[in-house]
């Protein structure tokens, strides 16, 4: 009816995004930039996709341009950041990352992007283990403890470190708190961190 209604692109492709229908996500998010090229939700949005996707690059590129409009954003600052890990980019994972717990020191979602990368970065000039133990409990301090993969993370940064009972103690807990269904992924990756 009115191919100009941004408001309908931004509630089909969250839609569209919410039900895994990435390809009609980036499609609507297309369109949102089209009609409103100076807002970042349509770049951060479309990231998400392109994320999903494994498109990698073009996450980086659309969250770039959404911290271009609004460089207050520590969100995308730090959905960049894990974008950035996931390309193999740590040192500009680790400055993002920095850049939004600048921003929002609040910010657990960066504390805890800068945890697993300390605690298990496959380059090993990254790994540090006072930095991951500090990251991983500023992240629990902001997002709980309810959260099963930030205590294996946890338990990787413990690791690290070299304290392998409070690893131990909380990949139990992880182990512990997942359903029936998940424990066997919980109790593998115990394997790798201890």
């Amino acid at each position: 009816i009115d191919p100009q209604d941004a408001s309908a692109y931004k509630t089909r492709g969250s839609a569209r995004l919410a039900t895994g229908q990435y390809d009609g996500a980036i499609d609507d998010w297309s369109r949102v930039i089209k009609l409103q090229p100076d807002q970042p939700i349509g770049y951060t949005n479309r990231a998400f996709a392109w994320s999903k996707m494994g498109a990698t690059e073009k996450a980086i590129a659309d969250w770039s341009e959404a911290i271009r409009l609004n460089a207050a954003d520590a969100s995308a600052r730090s959905n960049r950041g894990s974008a950035w890990k996931a390309a193999g980019k740590y040192e500009k994972a680790i400055d993002d990352y920095n850049e939004a717990i600048r921003l929002d020191r609040d910010f657990g979602e960066a504390y805890w992007g800068l945890a697993e990368i300390f605690a298990a970065c496959p380059e090993a000039k990254y790994r540090d283990g006072v930095r991951a133990v500090e990251s991983a409990v500023k992240a629990m301090e902001f997002l709980g403890q309810n959260q099963l993969d930030l205590l294996m993370t946890a338990a990787a940064a413990y690791a690290e470190l070299g304290d392998f009972d409070t690893a131990c103690k909380l990949q139990q807990k992880a182990i512990g708190r997942a359903s029936e269904k998940t424990k066997p992924q919980y109790r593998a990756d115990r394997k790798s961190v201890v």
